[in-house]
């Protein structure tokens, strides 16, 4: 009697589900799967690649300790966009020789001299100024759905044609950005901007 109670009792504990031990998942393991997926290899290429033609007037020296600083600033969570915007504003102060320029809305007077260091940067001549008309147009941006303070780079785009250079600018959240580069590799720089999901414009 007491064998068929034990093997009724093995039968009962048997027939009872098991439950799975929780997963132990290390702490390596849980910031592994935090961590943002690298960047893609042909987004890191063009971006350097980009970074090469914006830099391309600058002496060799500048130009390669400048193209290490822009490729830093490509990370997992950063676009292109806002990582060239990020650089352009650390770039474009009183001071920079770089010929690069950073605008909000605040500080839209700032484009005069930051056209002044572009053109010297790119050793081109011409005779520009955000004047009263220009600021007059700026102040219809929203009607024409643009950016903040678009019109004067606008402005100073189209007085740039007749030079070598060519003038890019791009809209990253409340500000625009803009860099120059030669008039020959501006297609290259077009197509690599388009690759990189920047929203450029050049007239």
């Amino acid at each position: 009697m007491f064998a068929a109670l034990r093997r009724a009792w093995q039968r009962y504990v048997a027939s009872i589900p098991v439950t799975p031990e929780p997963e132990q998942v290390s702490d390596k393991e849980i910031l592994n799967e935090l961590r943002p997926a690298p960047v893609d290899r042909k987004i890191v290429t063009a971006f350097g690649a980009l970074a090469t033609l914006v830099l391309a007037h600058l002496p060799d020296a500048d130009r390669a300790a400048q193209a290490r600083r822009l490729r830093s600033r490509l990370k997992p969570d950063t676009s292109a966009a806002e990582a060239l915007g990020a650089w352009i504003a650390a770039s474009s102060g009183p001071k920079s020789r770089i010929g690069v320029i950073a605008l909000d809305w605040k500080a839209r007077e700032e484009v005069s001299w930051q056209a002044k260091r572009l053109c010297a940067a790119h050793d081109v001549s011409i005779e520009w100024e955000y004047d009263a008309a220009t600021d007059q147009e700026w102040k219809g941006w929203q009607e024409r759905a643009e950016a903040p303070v678009e019109s004067p780079l606008r402005s100073f785009a189209a007085a740039l044609k007749a030079t070598r250079v060519v003038l890019f600018r791009f809209p990253v959240d409340d500000s625009v950005y803009a860099f120059a580069v030669a008039q020959e590799r501006g297609g290259e720089a077009f197509e690599l901007c388009r690759e990189l999901g920047i929203d450029v414009v050049t007239e």
